[in-house]
């Protein structure tokens, strides 16, 4: 028996029980996730054989690192918010085609040039798709497990990262660097079929456009739900828009958050971009470099749901600020460790597991905060201030390496960033 939808104050999907079909389809979020996870660092694990094959100097390098990550600013900016207006389904099949088409290029990439550019128009795609994931997670839980379900989507990113290190290690020995882009070019025009198939429309969505009945029934009787006859329109009077940002009430917290992730990923970026550098730096080769970042997304991985298990029982703020402040102690850490693989390994283990704690109770705390006709339009203000100053981090970086300065000293003013985004969600959270 389908639940009134008068009863479903957030969601028309609030009040039932998970069907196999929504998990499918949050599944397949974790999958987008996933991908996103490693098309974003491809470019890092492949970094060190390039500056070798074609003689880039580290500020150059620094640029080819954050290339994917600016393209990623604008995805999030001008893409996502398009998922407000014309739907979550056609929005996450459109950012599949430059993710693919970018990670093919890049492969076939003959200059420097030509790699910048194709990172870019990968990152356009990309750059939409995390926020898309979070509120596709968000709409197709029921109101018991969304903080859990979304920090779980969240942990695809480090998935994604994890796959791009393993699969590396074992492309860059055997076939070249070349098929690293490949490798996720190929998935996500795989996954783009299987989406086309399977993807339904956001239920949350249809109720907030005041979709025909006859549509928004038919949605629920394809995830397994009873059609409700007495669907009343709780929805979202608000536009889709950045406007609807920024009413009373709601400003302070996007601005707030877009702060937040601004000094949380500008640090992040950097060290997850320049980690598989430090470590052939100190004398190990790019394969160990691959396995070294592949460890790390692991731990953030394992650190990461169990993180998101505790917002059940502690209040979510109070754990993602906590995580925060952790994870700026150990930028510093892992930028002092010595020329050591275990030292460098336990204490990026450490940061990952505060890392994918911290960003994954934050995305549950963003898919809450903005309403739905503002929400892909919000996460993707937010994360998209994050993909610019994380694509400020690693060239910021590379021009404080050329000037002279180690690594401990560089990874020691990052660490300050996660630090104040802790405290500044604590005064959040104080302020209501």
């Amino acid at each position: 028996m389908s639940a009134p939808l008068s009863a479903r104050a957030a969601g028309p999907l609030d009040a039932l029980p998970l069907t196999l079909y929504q998990i499918a389809i949050i599944i397949f979020a974790a999958f987008l996730a996933i991908l996103d996870g490693f098309d974003a660092f491809a470019m890092a694990f492949v970094a060190p054989v390039v500056a070798v094959a074609w003689g880039l100097n580290k500020a150059v390098l620094g640029l080819l690192l954050s290339s994917g990550f600016a393209g990623m600013a604008l995805g999030s900016f001008l893409i996502a918010p398009l998922a407000d207006v014309y739907g979550r389904r056609p929005i996450v099949l459109a950012c599949l085609v430059p993710m693919a088409l970018g990670s093919l290029i890049s492969a076939a990439a003959p200059s420097f040039a030509v790699l910048l550019g194709s990172r870019v128009l990968t990152g356009l795609g990309l750059g939409a798709l995390i926020s898309l994931t979070t509120s596709l997670a968000a709409e197709f839980a029921n109101a018991r497990y969304r903080a859990f379900i979304v920090a779980i989507v969240a942990q695809g990113f480090p998935v994604g990262n994890i796959a791009c290190g393993l699969i590396s290690a074992a492309l860059l020995k055997s076939l070249g660097w070349r098929w690293v882009f490949v490798t996720g070019g190929v998935a996500g025009i795989l996954l783009a079929v299987v989406l086309a198939v399977f993807l339904l429309e956001s239920p949350a969505y249809l109720l907030a456009r005041r979709a025909p009945r006859s549509r928004l029934n038919a949605v629920l009787a394809r995830l397994g739900h009873a059609p409700s006859d007495d669907i009343v329109t709780v929805h979202d009077d608000g536009q889709a828009s950045y406007r609807a940002l920024f009413v009373p009430g709601l400003g302070a917290v996007t601005v707030g958050l877009m702060l937040i992730n601004i000094l949380l990923m500008m640090p992040s970026f950097y060290l997850l971009s320049w980690l598989p550098q430090f470590v052939t730096s100190s004398g190990f080769t790019p394969e160990q470099a691959s396995i070294l970042a592949a460890i790390t997304a692991s731990s953030g991985v394992v650190g990461g749901l169990a993180i998101g298990a505790l917002a059940v029982s502690v209040r979510p703020v109070v754990l993602a600020a906590a995580t925060m402040v952790l994870a700026g102690i150990f930028i510093a850490v892992v930028g002092a460790a010595p020329p050591d693989l275990t030292a460098m390994t336990l204490a990026a283990m450490a940061f990952g597991v505060c890392l994918a704690g911290a960003t994954g109770v934050l995305y549950a705390l963003m898919a809450e905060a903005f309403p739905p006709l503002a929400r892909t339009s919000g996460m993707g203000l937010v994360l998209g201030a994050g993909r610019i100053a994380g694509a400020v981090g690693p060239a910021l970086a590379g021009g404080l390496f050329l000037a002279g300065l180690p690594r401990a000293e560089v990874s020691a003013m990052f660490a300050v960033g996660p630090v104040m985004a802790g405290v500044i969600l604590l005064g959040l959270k104080a302020r209501g």
